[in-house]
């Protein structure tokens, strides 16, 4: 368990326990398209990875090294807040390519009635890779990048001896 890193004024709300995601090479079916939000409601998309600093490469720590056939963690740092939280998170191993992909659950207010706070949280998240063949595997992360409409990939290479 961990406790997410939260700034603003709704500290207190969402200052609560969350697990951490642990998938070892599952394949979960999930869009990269996003939902269409309607007001009132909450819809899945692909999570935002946001730095403080503008450096988003600081938000994917991948180890040098993974031994064949043994889960390895890899953590990322997914960024929300206000009306937007913590959802699963998918991974895909494709021989020497593991691909992570955050999500996020999304409230869209009705105007006039509801209204999301101006609070940012620092989700980290861990998963588990499991690599099944020796070589220079890549582990990409799928994301956002702030509140751009498009998918950015992070990638690094990570030695399976």
């Amino acid at each position: 368990m961990h406790r997410p890193v939260v700034f603003g004024l709704g500290a207190l709300l969402l200052a609560c326990e969350v697990p951490q995601t642990r998938v070892a090479g599952e394949v979960i079916a999930l869009p990269l398209r996003d939902e269409s939000p309607r007001e009132g409601r909450s819809v899945r998309r692909v999570g935002v990875m946001w730095s403080l600093t503008g450096d988003t490469t600081a938000l994917l720590d991948v180890p040098a090294v993974a031994l064949v056939n043994a889960a390895t963690p890899v953590r990322i740092e997914v960024s929300g807040g206000g009306c937007s939280g913590a959802d699963t998170t998918t991974v895909r191993v494709d021989g020497s390519v593991a691909t992570i992909v955050p999500y996020q659950k999304v409230f869209t207010p009705v105007p006039l009635k509801q209204a999301c706070t101006d609070d940012l949280l620092f989700d980290r998240r861990t998963v588990l890779v499991t690599f099944q063949a020796r070589g220079v595997g890549r582990v990409r992360v799928v994301y956002r990048q702030g509140d751009e409409a498009r998918l950015t990939m992070m990638e690094r290479p990570i030695t399976v001896p």
